[in-house]
């Protein structure tokens, strides 16, 4: 996995986080043009997992547990669309 990869992750995940579609497609568009679509497809994955890694140890906090909470509570009141 390289910088780019993880430059990639980051910038798929600020698109999502917008609800940015064009910007995803972009991400995706860039994966699928590279010598290797395979391989780049899986490092992306690798480094989005990697982002959340570092992030979910955040998440353990007393903050992070009441966050998490409403977030589930809110999604529990969601009907599939």
């Amino acid at each position: 996995m390289t910088v780019d990869h993880t430059r990639r992750a980051a910038t798929l995940l600020v698109h999502h986080a917008r609800r940015d579609v064009a910007g995803v497609n972009e991400v995706i568009r860039q994966v699928r043009e590279d010598d290797n679509p395979a391989e780049s497809t899986t490092a992306l994955i690798f480094a989005v997992v990697q982002v959340f890694e570092g992030v979910v140890p955040m998440l353990f906090t007393e903050t992070g547990i009441r966050l998490l909470s409403t977030v589930v509570l809110d999604l529990a009141g969601l009907d599939d669309q």
